[in-house]
């Protein structure tokens, strides 16, 4: 039952008193696509501590089966959804949960719908077992079951979007493992052959010796400081065997820069320079930089980005926390930065979209996991993320890549959003159900 969880030392769990489960705790989600669920904690626990992603919900004097039974209600799933903050990785602030108002029986009738709620749960319920008055007992049942009905339908659109997730992740392993054709030409071949030149169609191995000459060049002039030596590839890290003409190499030997800023975190300020954070690379691809931004003095962003300040084209990634692993390009010329919570990644030649794709892998993200400092809260270095090691393809193969990629994608998203539409549909069909059943069907 308790498998798949992380264990803390006895001294990291003293110091988070404020997150102990207990049992009969109820705990809910309160960030991210789990929002909402909700689980009661089995009365043979013991204790245990939770991450800033769940809430402890304590009861006085309320059973604590029927608080979660409450909570799982769509009435209680409703307030929840519509007191979320935040963009791409919403969240329930504290405050919006202690407001929601909620039904309170007598301790008698709490102990009688739990009862009853299990006997349902069960599959062995009829009107007559009840200690409910009958015809609150037979609407109960009719409720319960067409709950059951949708929550059936729900479980399976919700494993087909999850579905679509892995196909979208298969399709980029696919990219980068280079099985995606690359034969057929691209709309614009020719505006872009003429932007790279011999570059274009060179292979991988010329490609890498050209950004090698290129990068040696700027810590000539001056332009970057020189690199620590990267370790040399073996044939044991290579998981994949890649195409002819394509060539292994380490994330930092096709980079000009990846850096993050000072380890301080600065004051906000009403007025200021933007101040981003992991949780502002949305999920959507995009970054945000509207809804809910610090900001920061001009002195202390002048300060904080002494070694690098974002720039259009940059690869923003998360190196810290929940969202490790998070790779987002920047398509504006506005001024911001970055807390220490993530890196900018500045490339030289190889396509910005495609060395972003590349990051955003499983492959990638299981070398980020694998080199993480402290597995509680990830915390992944500035030269380990040199040390990724990537394919680089022909430049050709690499925006043929990104197109193909992109129609299949698209793809992906026509059938995620038929079947969030299903489930919105899903949901309203329980709703309608459940005003008729409490009289408020006209």
């Amino acid at each position: 039952m308790y498998d798949d969880i992380m264990y803390i030392s006895d001294v990291v769990h003293s110091q988070m008193a404020g997150t102990t489960v207990l049992a009969n705790d109820i705990l809910l989600n309160i960030t991210g696509g789990s929002m909402g669920r909700c689980a009661l904690v089995p009365a043979d626990f013991g204790e245990g501590n939770v991450s800033q992603h769940v809430c402890i919900i304590r009861p006085i004097d309320l059973i604590p089966a029927f608080v979660h039974e409450l909570i799982l209600t769509p009435y209680f799933q409703s307030l929840i959804f519509s007191s979320t903050t935040g963009s791409g990785r919403e969240g329930l602030p504290k405050y919006n949960l202690e407001q929601f108002l909620i039904p309170i029986p007598p301790i008698q009738e709490q102990e009688m719908i739990v009862s009853f709620l299990e006997l349902i749960k069960s599959g062995n319920v009829n009107s007559k077992k009840s200690n409910l008055p009958k015809e609150a007992s037979n609407k109960v049942i009719a409720v319960k079951e067409q709950q059951l009905n949708c929550a059936e339908i729900t479980t399976e659109l919700t494993h087909q979007l999850s579905l679509v997730k892995q196909l979208r992740q298969q399709l980029l392993q696919e990219a980068v493992q280079g099985k995606l054709s690359t034969d057929q030409a691209i709309e614009g071949e020719a505006a872009l052959a003429k932007q790279y030149g011999k570059l274009w169609e060179a292979s991988g191995p010329e490609l890498l010796a050209h950004i090698r000459a290129e990068k040696a060049k700027l810590v000539k002039e001056k332009k970057i400081k020189a690199d620590k030596p990267l370790p040399p590839i073996t044939a044991e890290e290579m998981p994949f065997e890649l195409p002819e003409g394509w060539v292994w190499c380490r994330l930092g030997e096709v980079c000009s820069h990846i850096s993050d800023i000072d380890h301080n975190m600065p004051r906000a300020v009403d007025k200021g320079i933007k101040f981003l954070s992991a949780k502002d690379l949305l999920d959507d691809g995009t970054i945000n930089f509207t809804r809910d931004i610090k900001l920061i003095s001009i002195e202390d962003f002048a300060h904080l980005g002494r070694k690098i300040i974002p720039q259009r084209n940059d690869i923003i990634y998360s190196r810290i926390g929940a969202r490790l692993g998070k790779a987002r390009v920047v398509e504006t010329d506005e001024t911001f930065i970055v807390s220490y919570s993530c890196c900018t990644i500045r490339t030289i030649n190889p396509d910005i979209y495609y060395i972003q794709r590349v990051l955003d892998s499983g492959f990638v993200l299981q070398q980020a996991m694998l080199n993480t400092t402290d597995h509680s809260i990830p915390d992944l270095g500035m030269q380990k993320i040199k040390e990724f090691l990537i394919p680089l393809p022909p430049l050709i193969s690499q925006h043929r890549i990104l197109v193909q990629l992109g129609q299949l994608q698209a793809l992906c998203a026509s059938l995620e959003a038929q079947i969030q539409e299903s489930l919105a549909l899903n949901g309203a069909l329980l709703q309608e159900v459940l005003r008729e059943a409490l009289g408020g069907g006209e």
